[in-house]
Formats: structure tokens, sequence, C-alpha cells
């Protein structure tokens, strides 16, 4: 597959404007981290396109 650089990847997301903050946090070994939640609505009035494996003819 296509490699992703998680930070860029992130930073544009929420640029766009697709994600929403939560009230929750993740506990783990490390830093606490905030939890995003996706804006479904949003994706659709810009009308983003989602590449899945299907969509590139990946298919097994």
């Amino acid at each position: 597959g296509e490699k992703l650089d998680k930070g860029n990847f992130y930073r544009k997301i929420k640029e766009a404007g697709l994600l929403e903050e939560t009230s929750h946090m993740r506990e783990g070994r490390g830093r606490p981290t905030r939890l995003w939640r996706f804006k479904h609505d949003r994706a659709n009035d810009k009308q983003f396109v989602f590449r899945w494996r299907e969509d590139r003819g990946d298919r097994a």
C-alpha cells in the first residue's frame, strides 16, 4: 500500500474541518491522548473522495 505520514495526515484532516474534539481521553502507557470524532456530514458537504483498496483495483 501507500506510505502515510501520520503527522501530515492528521494535520490535513483537522485543517479540513473533518474532525471534532470529544470530551474523552485515552489513557495508556504514555501521555493521555484526546479522542476526536469524524464529521461525516462535513465530508459529504465538501465532497471528499476517500480511496479504499477496492477503488484501486487491488482485489485479492
